[in-house]
């Protein structure tokens, strides 16, 4: 999620936890940690592969995220005078902020019990990675571009708008903070609960359409369009699913790509690092057979638009003439 929701998310806390006197520095704490973890977005500097392999894994997890509320707990202390203990507690919570929101937005998920485990803990409850906010100048791996795409999604996200109402309110009626930023998380958590019943609703519509095997992923900004996706016949089918109407749309066919061409990339690191990632690794050929892009169908919105893709061209002898992965093509 962008990092002004995050900023708000942690203030939203802050207020809520902190006592009168030491509230700045509570919040400078809860803010500093739940910024903290979206440090591996320095991955993209290092090209598809370091971005497929670090970002949301180790910053991301319990241990990472506890590891930098605790540094940054550190800084404050030795700048305020305040205990350590103290501001760490409001480091975590500012993390744990980071966490829940990241958990509800992104298919893909968290690497949340690293080193423990490297399986991917996953939400899917809110859209985030989307034709509509997402930048298709993402390749040039250029921050502005970076903070333009986000600030273009926050447009677009109920829980932003949630949290800065909460923020807003509190600020305007100073004394009263604390019960309004109790009432504005409850307001987010009942949210989230909403959207995880109507994922229910929408995961047993997409099964009785395509199957027992069917998973659902939000397809709209709100909770009433989501993507079913679900194997068939060695590859996969993906449909619309309308909460409003209870329909399923008439499944699309994903044909796979020759076994042996595929199988001729899996060795390479960024298509290793993308199979990890992803929920529904699948190789497909595009256009002209000169390319194997391997996609991930939870993000298969349209046709018109790749999301979440790893593409590998080949030259006229077959051999891989290059490789870029991109949130958006």
């Amino acid at each position: 999620m962008d990092p002004v929701t995050h900023t708000l998310a942690a203030l939203t806390a802050a207020e809520i936890l902190a006592p009168s006197p030491f509230e700045p520095w509570a919040a400078a704490a809860a803010v500093g940690a739940a910024l903290a973890p979206d440090a591996d977005f320095v991955a993209r500097r290092f090209g598809h592969v370091g971005l497929l392999k670090f970002h949301h894994t180790l910053t991301h997890s319990l241990v990472g995220v506890a590891a930098l509320a605790a540094a940054w707990a550190g800084v404050l202390s030795l700048v305020s005078r305040l205990p350590w203990l103290w501001l760490a507690g409001f480091a975590f919570a500012g993390a744990a902020t980071h966490v829940g929101l990241d958990l509800i937005l992104h298919n893909n998920g968290l690497m949340l019990w690293w080193p423990l485990s490297r399986r991917m803990v996953r939400g899917g409850l809110v859209i985030g990675l989307n034709p509509q906010t997402s930048s298709a100048r993402c390749g040039e791996r250029r921050l502005g571009v970076c903070l333009v795409c986000q600030g273009h999604s926050l447009l677009f996200n109920r829980v932003f708008f949630l949290l800065l109402a909460t923020v807003a309110v509190a600020a305007a009626a100073w004394p009263y903070r604390r019960p309004v930023c109790a009432v504005g998380a409850a307001a987010l958590l009942a949210y989230v609960g909403f959207a995880a019943w109507r994922k229910g609703r929408a995961r047993r519509l997409a099964a009785a359409a395509l199957g027992p095997d069917a998973r659902v992923f939000p397809a709209s900004f709100g909770s009433g369009r989501w993507l079913a996706v679900a194997p068939r016949d060695g590859g996969f089918a993906t449909a619309a699913v309308d909460l409003g109407r209870r329909t399923v749309a008439p499944a699309a066919a994903h044909a796979p790509a020759p076994a042996a061409l595929a199988a001729s990339t899996a060795g390479r690191d960024a298509v290793a690092a993308f199979r990890a990632n992803a929920i529904f690794p699948f190789a497909e050929l595009g256009p002209g057979g000169r390319e194997l892009w391997w996609r991930d169908l939870s993000y298969a919105f349209t046709p018109a638009v790749q999301l979440h893709t790893l593409k590998i061209s080949f030259d006229d002898a077959g051999r891989v003439a290059g490789e870029e992965f991109r949130e958006r093509w």
